[in-house]
C-alpha cells in the first residue's frame, strides 16, 4: 500500500491487529471479518505520510474506517 496522501485517523487510515498473522487464516479468503466479533480487538493505526509504503499479507486482519474529512484522500493498493 502506498500512501498518495497523508492517512491518519480523520481520513480512514488503515487499522491493523498486530501480531494476529501468526495464529493463521481467521476465515475464509472470499469472506470478511464478523464487525461485531472484532469491534472491541485492540486495533492499531497505521499513520502514513505521502510516499510511504507498507506490505502485509491477507493473514493480517485489517480494516480502514471512513473518511471524516471533506477532502479524499488517495492510496494505492496491489494484491500481488
Amino acid at each position: 500500500m502506498i500512501a498518495i496522501d497523508p492517512m491518519n485517523e480523520h481520513n480512514g487510515c488503515l487499522k491493523v491487529l498486530l501480531g494476529r498473522h501468526r495464529e493463521g487464516l481467521l476465515g475464509s479468503l472470499e469472506t470478511h471479518l464478523n464487525e461485531k466479533q472484532w469491534n472491541n480487538a485492540p486495533w492499531r493505526s497505521v499513520v502514513m505520510d505521502s510516499g510511504d509504503v507498507v506490505f502485509f499479507s491477507g493473514y493480517l486482519p485489517h480494516r480502514s474506517a471512513g473518511n471524516n474529512n471533506r477532502n479524499p484522500s488517495l492510496l494505492n493498493t496491489s494484491d500481488d
